[in-house]
């Protein structure tokens, strides 16, 4: 506080309590303005207290309801309360249920945005989007598709700390018979997770780091904003992922990116999967891909070096060998 305005203060509100006519008459004079009185006591702003970490739950239309509804109670067992949870509706098609399982929670928002155009269907689209809404320093993404075992929560916030982004090293694609129904049949396979189980059912155990395709991960939204997200001249249908894990690596010290072993998240087929796809849905994607390729090689320079790109990519990264993703 500001000693002069102190003072006048002061002898402003010995004035006040005084019994003469002018006592207002000399208060008006002596008492400092408002802004004034604000200003000198010197004191700052202070922030109000935010989640230490978001959790991005992204969902579209494509998969149906009971997908998600299976995700979410997953993403429920592994977050504490205290945590910030969007619901990332893109296509706005995620029953008011959902939100109201989130009801305990101290930060919940529900976003939906309309899908107006086939970029704004887009996952690039959706990350960038929803990526950015997030209040904690730390953001993690879950998709709406995939049921998570618990524990891997406490993965991310046990190495975060010391890196900028760390993802799981693998997941299991489920067979074509993994489906809601299935999951919600076996849940105590994951409720107890059952790694035997879920590998018998799974078409693959897909590593998330030899393709190179960041499906899952916990990152700084610093460092998000840094590499600049997702590249939306490249979105459709995969090729802006490789391009990103591209820049991961070039941009971000080798030791700053953590991939770790865990039970693997379980991916439900669903309308849009691949394994269950109709045949006429399979010729849109198709289609899709034809021009995604097309515009990943007009963003390389020319389809000599797209053809270079998917040579090295098709080769894959050497595994990491699992004492190092402990």
């Amino acid at each position: 506080m500001s000693p002069l305005v102190s003072l006048r203060c002061r002898l402003a509100s010995w004035l006040l309590d005084r019994r003469f006519d002018l006592r207002y008459a000399m208060a008006n004079r002596v008492c400092p303005d408002t802004a004034d009185i604000v200003l000198a006591s010197g004191r700052r702003i202070p922030p109000i207290p935010l989640p230490a970490f978001s959790h991005i739950f992204y969902h579209q239309a494509s998969v149906e309801t009971e997908c998600a509804e299976n995700s979410l109670r997953t993403l429920l067992w592994n977050i504490p309360e205290t945590d910030e949870v969007i619901l990332y509706d893109k296509g706005g098609t995620l029953p008011a249920s959902c939100f109201d399982l989130l009801s305990r929670q101290h930060w919940r928002s529900w976003a939906i945005h309309r899908e107006l155009d086939p970029q704004m269907a887009s996952y690039t689209y959706g990350m960038n989007h929803s990526v950015p809404m997030a209040r904690a320093p730390i953001v993690m993404v879950w998709r709406s598709d995939y049921v998570y075992p618990k524990g891997l929560y406490e993965r991310y916030t046990e190495l975060i700390p010391n890196h900028d982004i760390v993802l799981p090293y693998s997941v299991f694609i489920g067979g074509p018979h993994v489906r809601a129904n299935f999951v919600r049949d076996h849940w105590d396979k994951l409720d107890n997770y059952d790694p035997a189980f879920w590998r018998a059912n799974a078409a693959e155990e897909y590593s998330i780091y030899e393709s190179q395709d960041p499906v899952h991960f916990a990152v700084r939204s610093s460092v998000w904003r840094k590499l600049g997200g997702l590249n939306h001249l490249l979105w459709g249908y995969g090729w802006q992922f490789g391009e990103f894990a591209a820049r991961l690596r070039r941009k971000l010290p080798a030791r700053r990116v953590r991939y770790f072993d865990h039970a693997p998240p379980v991916h439900q087929n669903h309308a849009s999967s691949l394994m269950v796809r109709t045949e006429g849905y399979t010729e849109r994607k198709a289609q899709e891909d034809h021009e995604g390729r097309r515009r990943f090689a007009r963003f390389l320079g020319g389809e000599h070096l797209f053809r270079c790109y998917e040579y090295k990519w098709n080769q894959k990264l050497p595994p990491i060998p699992p004492e190092l993703r402990r």
